[in-house]
């Protein structure tokens, strides 16, 4: 099997998304200490009868979520100032220690929660860059497929972070020669067929028409030329018996690449040029990743 280059084909609809917006920071942080200053003053209304002070983790959550961590922890500081001070002039405690002992646990339970949404913040931040990077789904396939695209989409962020390689394939049933034999009778004897070849951790996906995906998870470039012989000679043995023909277009992903819609674009294109070469089953595959320059080879590889 030998890698192949291809014409470029129209690329499957996206789903658009915004970009990511800045912060307001500035204007976030004039807004929690306006709510400081607000909740300071109904503290000291109120005096020390009645408290407030969960009140004052509300401006705290707003610094921190839209301005950053030490927006919120410097915003925690800041009414921790404004406690004590409306403390100092309604309560008076048998030492002067308890009063700043008290400010201190307050300013504590303020800092915590400025943490936890600065953590809560950034698991969002990487899971919209996370789907920003993916490019969402290439197309909303059936029903049938979802389940093959969202473990398709999980080996595709998991390699984003320096997870395992992992092998995109396409085989095209082109159905019975001379026999007008339904597409979705050959497709269902060639999945039926192809699971006795695949690993258990593989995904086979029927995705629309004629088409069937399968994932190779943790199949990199030294497994996948192996692993793919062996779906071949699977296919070659189905269609020697039934008569049904087969192409296949395959992709190795070693490393980062621009977006899912990629992937999916160039399984097709090799799986095309299967299409047009000659044989009973024929093999086009190639290799993306952070070193990829060009695939190598003239075409797409055949057998019988």
């Amino acid at each position: 099997m030998t890698a192949t280059t291809s014409p470029a084909l129209p690329r499957a609809p996206r789903s658009r998304r915004a970009a990511p917006r800045r912060r307001p920071a500035p204007l976030a942080l004039a807004g929690a200490v306006l709510l400081v200053v607000l909740v300071g003053a109904a503290d000291w209304i109120t005096g020390p009868e009645i408290s407030v002070a969960v009140f004052y983790l509300v401006p705290v959550a707003l610094a921190t979520w839209w301005g950053s961590r030490r927006h919120g922890i410097a915003t925690a500081l800041l009414c921790g100032v404004v406690w004590l001070s409306c403390d100092a002039v309604s309560h008076t405690y048998s030492h002067p220690a308890i009063s700043y002992w008290n400010a201190t646990v307050r300013v504590g339970t303020w800092i915590t929660m400025a943490l936890l949404v600065s953590a809560l913040r950034a698991a969002a931040d990487r899971e919209a860059d996370r789907r920003r990077r993916a490019g969402g789904r290439a197309a909303r396939p059936p029903a049938r497929a979802e389940p093959f695209y969202a473990a398709l989409e999980r080996e595709f962020e998991q390699l984003a972070d320096g997870g395992p390689a992992f092998t995109l394939a396409y085989v095209d049933v082109a159905g019975i020669e001379g026999a007008a034999v339904p597409d979705e009778d050959a497709r269902e004897a060639v999945i039926h067929h192809l699971r006795g070849v695949l690993r258990r951790s593989d995904g086979v996906g029927s995705p629309r028409g004629r088409e069937i995906a399968l994932l190779l998870v943790e199949t990199g470039p030294d497994a996948a030329p192996a692993a793919l012989e062996r779906i071949r000679a699977a296919l070659a043995e189905l269609g020697a018996s039934s008569g049904i023909s087969t192409s296949i277009g395959a992709v190795t992903c070693t490393g980062p690449v621009p977006d899912l819609n990629t992937v999916l674009q160039r399984a097709y294109q090799q799986m095309y040029f299967g299409r047009r070469a000659p044989g009973d089953v024929t093999v086009a595959h190639e290799t993306l990743g952070a070193t990829e320059s060009a695939p190598a080879g003239d075409g797409p590889a055949d057998a019988e």
